[in-house]
């Protein structure tokens, strides 16, 4: 699953330059968050992404955060209510999406099918093979990790640092063509970045945010 909201002032979506996230294979516990610094190779953009798992609603899923922040500072939020768990999704059940510079709102039911998800998953992907376990450091720690190594159909080459010692969302590292992403935070305690209450969903405002009206 891929998100694919756009924002203007970015290249190719930051969201659609993440691999497969590993996820725990458990739930995974309210308030557990991790950050990366993502830097695209073709425009040199910086931007950081923010992942967050926060309550569950009884009887009916887990709430899932992702932030988008550019260069500018300009902060894209997108809050969904996943039916099942977060690393089995069976369903989004209410989005609201706040944009840089705009009240949060709510999406009908009808526009949260153009709303996908960071792809995610309870093993490392498929197509990628183990090649080894050692120290990496980046921003956020040092950990000991395995490094996966996956060609695509093209050959192009793509590597993938995971480790336990992160919980919700083992990766540390990433690199690919595209992109070299680094985790540069985590904890608990993670909260919505969500401010105000949902508003009325103006039109002009979707085809700002990439969503047909």
């Amino acid at each position: 699953m891929v998100l694919l909201l756009p924002v203007p002032a970015y290249g190719q979506h930051p969201a659609q330059l993440l691999p497969t996230l590993q996820t725990d294979k458990g739930a995974i516990k309210p308030g557990t968050w991790v950050q990366y610094t993502i830097y695209q190779r073709a425009t040199r953009e910086v931007n950081a992404v923010r992942i967050a798992a926060l309550e569950r609603v009884s009887g009916k899923g887990q709430w899932f955060e992702i932030a988008i922040t550019d260069q500018g500072k300009r902060t894209l939020v997108l809050k969904t209510l996943i039916a099942g768990t977060l690393s089995a999704p069976k369903g989004m059940l209410k989005t609201i999406v706040q944009p840089p510079g705009h009240q949060p709102v709510e999406l009908p039911p009808g526009k949260q099918g153009a709303v996908k998800l960071p792809r995610m998953a309870t093993g490392p992907d498929p197509r990628a093979r183990l090649v080894g376990t050692g120290k990496v450091k980046v921003a956020g720690g040092t950990f000991v990790a395995s490094r996966y190594r996956t060609v695509d159909k093209k050959g192009r080459v793509s590597q993938v640092w995971s480790s336990k010692d992160v919980p919700g969302w083992p990766m540390v590292k990433a690199e690919s063509p595209d992109a070299l992403i680094e985790l540069s935070g985590f904890g608990k305690g993670a909260t919505s970045q969500i401010r105000g209450k949902p508003g009325k969903l103006d039109p002009k405002l979707l085809e700002k945010i990439g969503l047909p009206r």
